[in-house]
């Protein structure tokens, strides 16, 4: 599937032009070099080099109360961009009616990510993927006669055009060069960014333009269409770097052989370096295990700080591609997904329900995951050393023989700058591997698909030098004249590091594992051996200022945390994940952390810069719980019929009239569900054959009001009696294809519901009006809001050569889950589309427990969830068995409120809420240990 879909992104579509590919970009221009430029080396951003370790969240999947929680866990992790995808249905629903507020405020979240100190990457569409509704697209596009989506087609540019004018002047906004045109853009964007108090650089550092185009990837211009969107990004004031469709995705979009500078005019970055598929949940992942090759032998499971065990070999093959973008002299990586989310409403695709968890780092409960760990790690050091890899060449030849495997197998890259050099010790198989470093230096353990860097000449201040530094290096900080380095390996295993000192200073004091080797050359070594249970630190301090170095083991790594006390830097050891570290109210400092409920809380150790180290515990010791607590038990069930517009005496008033069938969407209908209704005058009593063209999606038949078919037949008997018959047909889509890689005529692309004649056929296959005929006549046409009478029953019919017998009525929408009225007792399944309801109380210990609650549909069919107003997604979800994820923002201490669904009106008394330990983890403060 993934060479398909290589092979796909690479083609072009006839009459579409050339396919061509690059992964090169648009560069900034010449008057917005002080903000961001880009050469084949790499990213400046402000005068800085910077290496790009984005994430992607899509703001529409997670709720705008949850977009700083999740925000937070990825900067925490050393992310320090975040991509996101822009749906255009989801902005423009309806055809001229944009939506930027509450959950679709784009300004809300850019200013979000500004305010974290995070860059941003857009990806605009109009197509986008992503396994949403129609890829992005909107639907109305396909009731555009003509349309022709995605070409230099007049309509699709007439239609795209008002969005873009409306977008990217928002986006213009917020890049990090602040260009504002208010000239551009229209009075609503121009109240909409002075509401937003735009006033400095933003944090949009790259745009993405159309998404997957076979005809062209990267700074491409090959045809008539990809210059009309350059053009309009221009002039809307787009001028970061900007590029069409993608660079260079996948699970190993590197390679193995290492990059050149030469020739390029923008840095190698990959929009999306996968985590995990679009149909799977957290970290089994079997499927991949056996796309890497990795099958011969039942996967090593490990234990993540959190307390989930997980699949080793799964989440090291992937971070392993991660370490190799550094190696290889890659400039930035986005890795796609990195938080998992939700497809809420309807506007899942069809591949996927309402989990988009995607198997990601963090999890679409906010989980963190083994991957999470990884991640930031190769996110901390390349944000240490992005002075190096954003300047550096190849020079693995130089260094081929710096180390050699003992047991096992390595592989070995290397980048060299003026600023220092980096050797990249990897090992690509699954089983241990250790490396002998060459001239006598010590033997690195490396763990399966792991990487081990080891640092050369790098200068570190005014005075120091850091000459090798054999162990892998997690990061560093600075603060104020104290420099930290984190140095980490298997607990027992051996490291060293070698340090010189400029001429003329002079050692004030220093730990004693630092030995002077001479001291002539100001040459310095430690020998370190990684402790098994508290970090180790040790000190060189001169008249200039202190080296700290920090050596622990890599449990210990994974649970370090490079933070802030107010303005103070410092480096935080011990929790699993820190979400604060403030100052209380008496002045005293405390530390928010958060522990999965099957470990017991840990302390924490703080580094100061001033040398100091505190311990902070919790004021109550909680163990690890063998049982979590339990769910929330439902109330007694209601419910309410959602079958009323099949019954022959609703009033179809409002509904529109058609001569033909519409597919679901016509007249701006958003969501799953279309009625069409007709009458037919049936001239005797009898089982009659209902002859359907092609549905998209299911249907649900009732003949008189009463239920007589499910699902998506051709030919459906049904019972009619002599006189006038109701016939209604509920139509239902269970999501959207994503139409991956689509150009062309959308009109009747992945429809939904049907729009061709419906036919009668008698017991004899005789036509039934006129009696006398034998050509099967199609039935009416169908209700849609607002309609003229039907002919009287018996009234001359044409013959089908002479157009269609009479309208039907069709209306979008099955109901609200909120109507007041109707509700009864549930008693029997009424087999029946229908809504049920129940409650339940929420006894929410702020501060304490963070249990994550996912609603089981039990023995119900198919339909949607709804927690206190808010629709969750659609159900079944394969991908996510154990239940649909019940955001906790939208959970209210006291009473709540869940309605059902369901199509076929099964018993919802197997329903019941369940609590995820993997998700479910409690928040603990820790304080200053006296």
């Amino acid at each position: 599937m993934l060479l398909l879909a290589g092979g796909l992104a690479a083609c072009g579509t006839p009459g579409s032009g050339r396919a061509a590919t690059n992964n090169s970009m648009f560069p900034p221009p010449p008057a917005v070099a002080k903000s961001i430029t880009i050469d084949g080396r790499g990213f400046i951003i402000h005068g800085c080099p910077t290496f790009i370790a984005s994430g992607s969240l899509h703001y529409a999947r997670v709720p705008r109360a949850l977009w700083a929680n999740r925000l937070l866990r990825m900067k925490r992790a050393g992310f320090n961009a975040v991509s996101t995808y822009v749906f255009w249905n989801y902005q423009e629903p309806q055809e001229g009616i944009f939506r930027f507020n509450n959950r679709r405020s784009l300004i809300a979240f850019l200013a979000l990510v500004q305010k974290m100190g995070m860059y941003a990457i857009l990806r605009i569409g109009p197509y986008n993927n992503g396994e949403w509704a129609n890829g992005g697209l909107p639907n109305w596009l396909r009731f555009i006669p003509n349309m022709m989506v995605r070409t230099y087609n007049p309509l699709f540019l007439h239609a795209l055009k008002p969005y873009f004018d409306r977008l990217l002047p928002m986006v213009a906004a917020y890049q990090v060069t602040h260009r504002i045109l208010v000239s551009n853009s229209d009075s609503v964007v121009q109240a909409m960014l002075a509401a937003a108090h735009v006033t400095q650089p933003g944090p949009v550092i790259m745009v993405q333009i159309e998404n997957e185009y076979g005809p062209g990837w990267g700074a491409v211009l090959n045809n008539r269409y990809l210059r009309w969107l350059h053009a309009m990004a221009i002039k809307n004031g787009i001028d970061v770097p900007f590029f069409f469709s993608g660079l260079d995705q996948g699970f190993g979009p590197v390679g193995n052989a290492p990059f050149s500078a030469v020739g390029r005019t923008a840095p190698w970055f990959t929009t999306e370096l996968w985590s995990g598929w679009f149909d799977e949940y957290g970290e089994s992942a079997l499927r991949f295990l056996f796309w890497w090759k990795v099958k011969s032998k039942p996967a090593s499971l490990i234990k993540t700080p959190s307390g989930a065990t997980v699949n080793s070999q799964f989440e090291r093959l992937h971070t392993l591609a991660a370490w190799r973008v550094l190696a290889l002299g890659g400039r930035g990586y986005n890795v796609y997904m990195t938080v998992g989310g939700s497809n809420f409403s309807h506007w899942n695709g069809a591949s996927v329900r309402s989990s988009y968890d995607f198997g990601s780092p963090i999890g679409q409960a906010g989980d963190l995951r083994a991957m999470y760990y990884r991640y930031k790690r190769v996110n901390y050091f390349a944000r240490t050393f992005a002075q190096i890899l954003e300047t550096a060449t190849n020079g693995t030849w130089q260094y081929r023989s710096f180390a050699r495997a003992i047991t096992g197998h390595i592989q070995i890259y290397a980048r060299k700058s003026p600023f220092g050099s980096i050797v990249f010790i990897l090992n690509p198989h699954r089983y241990p591997a250790i490396a002998q470093i060459a001239g006598g230096g010590p033997r690195l353990k490396i763990s399966p698909g792991c990487a081990v860097p080891v640092v050369l000449h790098v200068r570190w201040g005014s005075w120091l030098t850091l000459s090798e530094v054999c162990g892998a290096v997690l990061g560093g900080q600075t603060a104020a004249n104290t420099k930290t380095l984190v140095i980490y390996g298997p607990a027992g295993s051996q490291g060293l590091v070698r340090l010189r000192v400029a001429a003329g200073v002079k050692i004030l004091r220093r730990s004693h594992a630092i030995s002077p080797v001479s001291s002539q050359t100001g040459q310095y070594v430690a020998h370190l051996r990684f402790p098994a249970h508290r970090p180790r630190r040790l000190v060189l301090c001169s008249q200039f200022g202190t080296i700290r170095i920090i050596c622990e083991n890599s449990a210990m790594a994974d649970a370090t945390w490079f933070m802030r006390q107010g303005k103070v830097p410092v480096v935080v050891v011990g929790p699993w994940y820190v979400s604060h570290f403030q100052v209380a109210a008496n002045g005293q400092p405390d530390i928010v952390t958060e522990a999965g409920f099957n470990v017991a809380a840990p302390d924490a150790y703080v580094f100061y810069p001033q040398g100091a180290v505190r311990k902070f515990t919790a004021r109550q010791r909680l163990p690890a719980l063998e049982t979590l607590p339990a769910a929330p038990a439902l109330g007694r069930w209601q419910r309410r019929l959602a079958d009323g517009p099949a019954q022959p005496d609703y009033p179809t008033a409002d509904w529109r009239t058609v001569w033909r069938p519409h597919q679901i969407g016509y007249r701006n209908y958003l969501g799953d569900y279309q009625w069409y209704r007709a009458t037919y005058h049936a001239p005797v009593t009898g089982v009659f054959t209902l002859v359907m063209p092609p549905i998209g999606g299911t249907a649900a038949f009732f003949v008189n009001g009463r239920p007589c078919g499910y699902g998506r037949p051709r030919q459906l008997p049904v019972p009619l009696h002599r006189g006038t018959n109701t016939l209604a047909i509920l139509a239902m889509t269970h999501g959207r294809s994503k139409i991956f890689s689509f150009i062309g005529k959308f009109q009747y692309l992945d429809f939904k519901g049907f729009y061709e004649p419906v036919h009668f056929i008698g017991p004899r296959r005789t036509v039934l009006q006129p009696p006398h005929s034998r050509v099967s006549v199609p039935i009416k046409t169908w209700p849609v809001r607002t309609c003229a009478a039907l002919p009287r029953p018996g009234s001359p019919l044409p013959l089908p050569e002479h157009g269609l017998i009479a309208p039907w009525k069709i209306r979008g929408g099955i109901g609200s889950p909120n109507a007041a009225k109707g509700w009864r007792d549930f008693t029997v399944p009424p087999h029946v589309p229908c809504f049920y309801r129940t409650t339940f109380n929420w006894p929410l210990e702020v501060g304490r427990n963070h249990l994550t609650l996912r609603a089981r549909w039990g023995h119900l069919q198919a339909g949607y969830i709804w927690l206190n107003g808010h629709n969750l997604g659609r159900y079944p979800d394969f991908n996510m068995p154990m239940g649909i994820y019940l955001p906790p923002c939208w959970l209210k201490p006291g009473r709540n409120t869940l309605v059902i669904l369901d199509e076929q009106g099964r018993s919802p008394l197997a329903c019941k809420l369940a609590v995820e330990p993997a998700a479910s983890r409690r928040v603990v403060k820790l304080y200053v240990d006296r």
